[in-house]
């Protein structure tokens, strides 16, 4: 058992039954159960089926802390492979023990990323809002899947833990391919522990490069919660080999701009351009440096693919909010930018996106913002999902000025009609008066 927690540390607290072996199985579909076997003509036989590899597992490390709001607790735990297979979506069931020894909750959940090769740990987390300070807490695996795949090697370096202005930790680093092939990241996470190893939180990135070729890198955000005094950080990344494609030819129009609206937050504004002769589905991650280090990473991704020869401007906002000294540099002159725009699926889904009528019933400017309110229709004729609509303010001479979209409904029947408020961010000093509006609705229907 592992003890000695010390006090103001997160207020975590060490749990008894800390290492368990486990010995899982996958559970045979209902297609695939045992069933009688017919008797085979005389002279052959039927071959026996092959058995279901067992997947061997270690947990360890589970230690309980209050949960980020205050109300509830939340486990933490490590699984380690220790058989020879590759295992994916593993579920892992956490039970809290009270007093008496009775069980106050349970709930199964998932590891930090979906793989899990020989001789490879994980960590998972469960969260119990509302339950009471547990006496101990018991995990044990309860499914997985044979995941039988080709590991692809990623590394991820320069982990940076910068304080916010609210007491969290945002965690920068760098994600690089060491694959001779294209890989897909899927999934990142990152593990606070404090000095004698003890787990303290876990987060998951908020904002990732999805595909990098060979020897590609690019940065990465997770935000771990308040009240760490200078965790040691452990990264987990999962990553899967990607097929090979032609060169994309989503480009940026222009280098992205940063901006700063009235309360002083940083926002970033740009245009991408699908050159291709198909529509594309695509993200964009931009990254913040101060004085050659990386200060805050965000991304969007597009609600509506952009047709062939789109231009569609964005704005990217949510960027960490610094503690003073976090970060070197001050204000936006001491800022730079570096941007990536990627495909993020192929659009084969069998969905085409298609125009909706739109009215604009107000424009009001209040401390920073921009409230557009109107309504849109489905006027296609058939069902729409995912309606959206998309606007863009322009200077004059056409820079950018402010940009996004809002999703107003999850689909609409042919007719049917919604009502829509969108809030765009404006750059402190933007002169709305000298501006042209970009405005249009669409929504996404079954191909011809």
């Amino acid at each position: 058992m592992i003890s000695g927690m010390r006090a103001g540390v997160a207020m975590a607290r060490a749990l008894p039954v800390l290492l368990t072996l486990t010995l899982a199985a996958c559970s045979p579909s209902p297609a695939t159960q045992a069933l009688e076997t017919p008797t085979s003509p005389a002279g052959t036989s039927t071959p026996a089926p092959s058995p279901t590899p067992h997947l061997f597992t270690v947990i360890s490390g589970l230690n309980s802390v209050p949960s980020e709001d205050g109300d509830g607790w939340t486990v933490i735990g490590l699984v380690t492979n220790r058989s020879d297979i590759v295992a994916g979506e593993v579920g892992v069931r956490v039970t809290l023990e009270g007093p008496g020894g009775e069980e106050i909750e349970d709930q199964e959940v998932s590891l930090a990323i979906p793989h899990l090769g020989p001789g490879e740990t994980a960590p998972f987390s469960a969260q119990f809002p509302g339950a009471g300070e547990p006496v101990a807490a018991h995990a044990e695996v309860t499914r997985y899947s044979l995941a039988g795949r080709e590991r692809a090697e990623v590394e991820v370096a320069n982990l940076r833990a910068l304080a916010t202005i609210d007491g969290r930790l945002a965690v920068v680093g760098t994600v690089i391919n060491r694959s001779a092939r294209p890989i897909e990241v899927s999934q990142l996470a990152i593990l606070a522990a404090d000095e004698d190893g003890i787990s303290l939180a876990l987060a998951s990135s908020s904002a990732h490069r999805a595909r990098l070729e060979p020897g590609a890198e690019g940065p990465f955000l997770a935000i771990l919660p308040a009240g760490l005094d200078e965790p040691s950080l452990t990264p987990y990344a999962d990553a899967t080999f990607a097929p090979e494609e032609p060169p994309s030819r989503l480009t940026f129009v222009s280098a992205p701009v940063p901006m700063e609206d009235e309360q002083g937050d940083v926002f970033v504004v740009g245009v991408i351009r699908n050159g291709e002769s198909r529509p594309r589905w695509a993200s964009v991650l931009v990254s913040l440096q101060s004085a050659g280090d990386v200060v805050g990473v965000a991304q969007e991704f597009v609600p509506i693919p952009l047709g062939p020869g789109e231009s569609r401007a964005f704005t990217i906002t949510g960027f960490p909010r610094l503690a003073s000294g976090a970060a070197p540099g001050a204000g936006i002159e001491g800022l730079s930018v570096e941007a990536w725009v990627d495909p993020v699926r192929p659009p084969d889904d069998g969905l085409r996106a298609v125009p909706l009528a739109l009215q604009v019933r107000s424009y009001e400017a209040i401390a920073g913002t921009l409230f557009l309110q109107g309504t849109l229709e489905n006027d296609s004729g058939a069902v729409v999902l995912s309606p959206t609509v998309l606007a863009a303010v322009r200077s004059l001479d056409g820079a950018p000025l402010t940009a996004g979209w809002r999703l107003v409904a999850e689909s609409l029947e042919a007719g049917e009609s919604a009502a829509f408020v969108l809030e765009l961010t404006l750059p402190r000093g933007a002169d709305l008066v000298m501006s042209e509006y970009d405005i249009v609705a669409s929504g996404l229907a079954p191909a011809d």
